[in-house]
């Protein structure tokens, strides 16, 4: 085809300040593979923006925000969730999830009424107030399936 007329000559000419003992014909090849490559990086790159845009967005912001959470996601991919990890000039503050805990020490009552309560809404399966947490229990099946491969 038209697109490998480059790489049919027999004979190519060595220019004057390359190494006599270098591959023209190797060359060519990895300078077209470079071409490939570029070529689909940026058609990538452009169905990329034409989605913001369609999306109503600005491509460039929309770019930003996906490096910023990959930044984050590689952050808490740390033992110490990135605690300790160096700041970035311009990072953006990760907010966490704030967990409040019951005092150690309480009243046996309050202890024995929330226990009851647990109990009466399994024994009646209350729909309303839902007693599994659905995204917490899928997200812990997800993870022993990735675990198992």
């Amino acid at each position: 085809g038209v697109n490998n007329d480059d790489q049919k000559p027999w004979l190519i000419e060595v220019p004057g300040n390359a190494d006599v003992n270098a591959d023209m014909y190797q060359e060519r090849r990895d300078e077209k593979k470079e071409r490939i490559e570029k070529n689909t990086r940026r058609m990538t790159r452009n169905a990329e923006e034409r989605m913001a845009v369609e999306r109503g967005l600005n491509p460039r912001d929309m770019r930003k925000r996906e490096l910023q959470n990959a930044l984050v996601m590689s952050k808490g991919s740390t033992a110490s969730m990135g605690k300790f990890d160096e700041k970035l000039k311009g990072e953006p503050k990760v907010k966490g999830l704030k967990r409040k805990f019951d005092p150690l020490v309480a009243a046996a009552g309050t202890e024995k009424s929330k226990n009851m309560d647990i109990l009466n809404r399994v024994a009646k399966g209350d729909s309303s107030e839902t007693v599994v947490n659905a995204r917490k229990a899928q997200r812990a099946l997800n993870n022993a399936k990735r675990n198992k491969k």
